[in-house]
């Protein structure tokens, strides 16, 4: 069984949510507002269990989370550098949504940590860091039959990159991020950014003005 994929557009800052249903589970990745948009698709598909996945502490990227783990069986995880930043108001930007505490974390991923979602080859992801955007980014490889997709968050998107001027971002870590972590998987690779429209790594090397020149470099 393959296992579908949606996107959905959420919350004032339109950044993207994912959904990756499978015979009644489903992993969610930066549910990052509008939690009864969130609530009603995985209802209507009969989701009865969940994973989510947060790319990085930004609240644009985990404001749904505290409400779907109300409604749903829910297991919250992120990259273990979150664990020391995450909770720190500064950081995650909580107050730009009227939040006031981060959601409860049940479990940390570590670089290279496989997750097995269903019982189909489709379903296993890689845990990849990407810091830059933040110290605590990750982005996860979705293994498939073909080159596969990345889910980038706010490291790499379509034309452009992560911005870098907010608490523990950096340009020159998230270029080296992008350069060793995320360019050298074929350009075939489909790319599912936090924000804005899909791309392929193809597609960046040749036109994101970012970066287009840095794989070849070195």
């Amino acid at each position: 069984m393959q296992v579908e994929i949606i996107k959905l557009v959420l919350g004032d800052f339109g950044a993207n949510c994912y959904v990756l249903d499978e015979s009644r589970r489903a992993i969610v990745i930066d549910p990052g507002g509008e939690p009864e948009k969130i609530a009603a698709f995985l209802r209507k598909k009969n989701i009865e269990e969940l994973k989510i996945i947060l790319t990085h502490c930004h609240v644009d990227h985990w404001a749904a989370a505290p409400t779907l783990k109300k409604l749903f069986k829910t297991e919250i995880l992120m990259g273990i550098a979150a664990k020391k930043i995450c909770r720190q108001s500064e950081i995650n930007l909580a107050g730009l949504a009227g939040f006031e505490e981060f959601p409860e974390i049940d479990g940390w991923l570590n670089d290279g940590e496989e997750l097995k979602f269903g019982g189909v080859p489709t379903g296993t992801f890689v845990v990849i860091f990407t810091p830059g955007h933040t110290a605590d980014g990750i982005s996860l490889f979705k293994k498939e039959r073909d080159a596969g997709t990345l889910f980038t968050g706010d490291t790499l998107f379509s034309d452009s990159v992560g911005r870098t001027d907010l608490p523990t971002g950096s340009s020159v870590v998230l270029l080296k991020s992008i350069k060793e972590r995320l360019l050298p998987f074929p350009d075939e690779t489909r790319i599912f950014p936090g924000h804005g429209e899909n791309s392929t790594i193809g597609n960046e090397k040749k036109n994101n003005p970012f970066i287009k020149n840095l794989w070849r470099d070195g």
